[in-house]
């Protein structure tokens, strides 16, 4: 049987394309199939150049590709260039619009559920026992035709599961500025419409950009969050959830069943290229929530599991140990791990270990530090054993994984100042 070569478009830049090459790469090796695909990859480059040397990448042997994470202009150019490609799957992470269908007809595509989106932020809100509710949008945007469905299905859920004592509000803010370089927010508005909210609510937010701005309006407003707010955002390539004070809760598209998706259908197209082509269209309903600081009431990580992580996250590069976190919190070890363990199913250790993975990830793409000194600033105690856990976990050393995602993260340095000099203000703050 020949080995299928399923060429992978992926622009580098963006996070959830660069999560859906590895997901790819591992189900093809969870498969464990005796003829496993064989991945090559084409990173995008200067939209000027990337079609001609796309299609000398297609042209090199291909049998099928798949396109994740990139501009549907050069998706589009490379059809309309190349009248009998190859079968093409294109694995979108946001809303499609009607005419965008049309140009999409040649492929097979694969989306996420928008509606499933919505209803499960509202279970994640009601699950806390709220009863007042808001919904956060932007205007102007792609991702307003992906929030109209979310929104919808997020009210008529809380619509059905509440009696008629619940609240809710809906905003869209938010507008492109002329040039369209930069997106604009009218401050005084947005300060305006959270202190009309009753009090306690769940905020269900279009992104994590917009997510940021409604958590840092609350900071000045001076209204706690969480506490009074709960926040929950759609996490998208941006890193908003992550660089937030307090870090913003999240539902993320699973990249592994999306992965997984896109990858049946590419074996589907090679064994017959008409199947499906001009109607295919894949909906994959598989989330999962990353808890994070901005909601600690009620179920979920809870209190204390919700603090560990905040405090772990903001300083894992002092190379701190199970002790130096209970410490913070004012609880004995014993409490820490029972409360921990309850509420995530993992240990303070493992949490430590996951967070300070991430921050060396971090750092490896968004500076140029020496690997020497990225463990240094990871706070990684014993070198050897991280060098291992990060090659098992990731399928590569630290150095090809620099070269194979560095260059784009979060805006990459502007972006990494920015986290650094907000988690230092914040502890100084607590402080004193």
């Amino acid at each position: 049987m020949k080995k299928v070569r399923i060429g992978v478009v992926i622009n580098t830049s963006v996070k959830p394309s660069r999560d859906f090459l590895l997901a790819l790469e591992r189900v093809i090796v969870d498969r464990d199939a005796p003829n496993r695909p064989l991945v090559l990859r084409f990173f995008l480059g200067s939209a000027a150049t990337t079609v001609k040397n796309l299609s000398t990448f297609v042209a090199s042997g291909m049998d099928v590709v798949v396109f994740c994470g990139m501009s549907r202009k050069i998706l589009f150019q490379y059809l309309q260039s190349e009248p009998n490609h190859l079968p093409v799957v294109f694995s979108t992470y946001s809303a499609v619009s009607e005419e965008e269908f049309k140009l999409l007809r040649p492929c097979a595509v694969v989306m996420r559920d928008n509606a499933a989106i919505g209803r499960k932020a509202a279970d994640f809100f009601i699950e806390r026992g709220l009863k007042n509710f808001a919904f956060v949008g932007r205007n102007g945007n792609r991702e307003d035709i992906a929030g109209l469905a979310r929104e919808e299905a997020f009210h008529d859920r809380i619509k059905r599961e509440q009696d008629l004592g619940f609240q809710y509000s809906s905003r869209l803010i938010g507008k492109f500025a002329a040039n369209e370089d930069y997106w604009e927010v009218d401050q005084d508005e947005m300060a305006q419409w959270i202190k009309s909210l009753p009090l306690p609510c769940g905020i269900f937010v279009n992104g994590g950009h917009l997510a940021f701005e409604v958590i840092d309006r609350c900071r000045r407003l001076g209204i706690d969050v969480p506490g009074s707010i709960e926040v929950l955002s759609i996490n998208h390539n941006d890193g908003f959830s992550e660089i937030s004070v307090p870090s913003i809760s999240s539902i993320t598209p699973s990249p592994d069943a999306i992965a997984s998706k896109a990858l049946d259908l590419a074996l589907e197209l090679v064994a017959d290229p008409s199947a499906g082509r001009g109607s295919r269209v894949e909906i994959v309903d598989a989330y999962t929530f990353e808890e994070r600081a901005s909601s600690s009431i009620g179920r979920g990580y809870g209190l204390v599991a919700s603090k560990a992580k905040e405090f772990i996250r903001l300083n894992v590069s002092r190379g701190i140990t199970v002790a130096d976190v209970a410490a913070a919190l004012g609880i004995s070890r014993r409490t820490l791990e029972f409360r921990v363990k309850e509420a995530t199913g993992s240990d303070v250790r493992s949490l430590i270990a996951d967070a300070r993975m991430e921050k060396i990830c971090e750092l490896l793409t968004a500076t140029e530090m020496p690997i020497t000194r990225v463990l240094e600033a990871a706070g990684s105690p014993n070198a050897s054993s991280v060098f291992a856990r990060f090659k098992k976990r990731f399928g590569m050393p630290m150095r090809d994984y620099r070269r194979k995602f560095g260059g784009g993260i979060l805006a990459n340095r502007q972006i990494y100042r920015m986290k650094m000099q907000y988690s230092e203000d914040d502890l100084n703050k607590n402080k004193s």
